[in-house]
């Protein structure tokens, strides 16, 4: 007997797990679907006969299905109809689906997917609208001229503060970049004011724009264009104080070993300083004074020295004087500038005396360690 294959074999086997025959008696899985939206949903009033409202009735609702397709489905849900629905829509010639109880003396509703459902331009209840554009509360408004000048003077502002900053961080490129692109942006903002007929502008921004460029060429090294920004400052008198201008130009004649044109400039800002700016004063005359000294005139630098110590005395122009007076061989008043280089109060403590530049080197370690205690530092205690 030959021995066949059945395709069918195992056709009707399946795992338990799947048998819903038995998930009635399954009391998990039943409170898991009293907590579902099937375990809690009302039974329909519309269906024939009675319904159980226990949980093999809701387990019945959820896994078989009704055999008899005669029977209604509720009108509560929407886009579908049973075939009695159908049938009542057939009869009253009304369109399939939710439009059981609209009236039939209505026309009939226009398919959207066709074309338009009725909600023209210019028809309607209302009448035609035209819509009238107008501002509101996102728009921004219309500058005004006045505004306009101001922010931009802002924005010049912020520029100079850039370069000053990335002076700080000696940055010179980045520093001498910002302060061009807004001496740029001052005579922009210059001729804007012209051009509409407005107030003058502030003299003063232009000319603190100018002196910061001027400023940031002199570091650069770019002496001609300095020169240059300087002399427009004081030519069309865009600072009122011109002293600090002058002497900037005198420190530019120096650098270039133009002595007599620095002493010029260093003069005349010490003529327009105030008798109150002690201190600016005292300082040009410093600079006049190494002026001299550099131009070899050591008994012109030793006369502006002696004010200077009578006025304010310190280390720097003592020691300077003393030299002065060594120089030209007065060695009386040489004497005298030593003994008022000692009689300057000595400013730095025993604390904080600069010995820190010995550490790495034994003789200078040696020399600080004698000085330590000597006559002179038990003098200044004494004191």
């Amino acid at each position: 007997m030959e021995y066949r294959i059945d395709s069918y074999s195992g056709f009707n086997d399946y795992d338990p797990l799947l048998d819903t025959d038995d998930l009635k008696h399954d009391i998990t899985l039943q409170q898991a679907v009293l907590k579902t939206s099937h375990g809690r949903r009302a039974p329909a009033s519309t269906q024939v006969g009675t319904q159980k409202t226990g949980i093999f009735s809701k387990l019945k609702n959820v896994f078989t299905r009704p055999k008899n397709t005669t029977v209604p489905v509720p009108s509560a849900r929407l886009g579908t109809a049973s075939r009695a629905v159908l049938q009542q829509n057939s009869v009253a010639g009304a369109q399939p689906g939710s439009v059981l109880h609209r009236p039939v003396t209505a026309q009939k509703r226009p398919s959207t997917a066709i074309k338009s459902a009725g909600f023209l331009a210019g028809s309607g209840a209302f009448g035609s609208y035209t819509p009238v554009l107008g501002p509101t509360q996102y728009e921004t408004k219309d500058e005004s001229n006045e505004e306009k000048a101001r922010r931009v003077q802002r924005t010049i502002f912020s520029l100079v503060e850039e370069s000053c900053f990335a002076h700080e961080e000696n940055n010179i490129e980045l520093a001498l970049e910002q302060a061009e692109e807004a001496m740029k942006l001052d005579k922009t903002h210059v001729r804007y004011r012209d051009e509409h007929n407005m107030s003058e502008s502030d003299v003063n921004l232009s000319g603190f724009v100018i002196l910061n460029c001027a400023n940031m060429f002199a570091k650069c090294g770019m002496k001609v264009e300095a020169m240059n920004l300087y002399n427009l400052i004081l030519k069309n008198k865009l600072l009122p104080v011109h002293s600090r201008v002058r002497i900037n130009i005198g420190n530019i004649f120096v650098s270039s070993k133009q002595y007599s044109k620095a002493l010029k400039m260093y003069r005349m800002a010490l003529d327009q300083i105030s008798e109150q700016n002690v201190n600016l004063k005292m300082k040009v005359r410093q600079n006049i004074s190494a002026t001299h000294i550099l131009m070899g005139q050591y008994a012109e630098a030793a006369q502006i020295y002696e004010i200077v110590m009578q006025e304010r005395p310190n280390y720097r122009c003592g020691l300077n004087l003393l030299l002065c007076y060594y120089a030209i061989g007065q060695l009386d008043k040489t004497r005298r500038a030593f003994s008022d280089l000692l009689k300057i109060p000595f400013q730095n403590s025993e604390d904080n005396y600069p010995v820190s530049l010995g550490k790495k080197d034994k003789q200078v370690s040696l020399v600080t360690e004698a000085i330590r205690d000597d006559r002179y530092k038990q003098m200044e205690r004494k004191r």
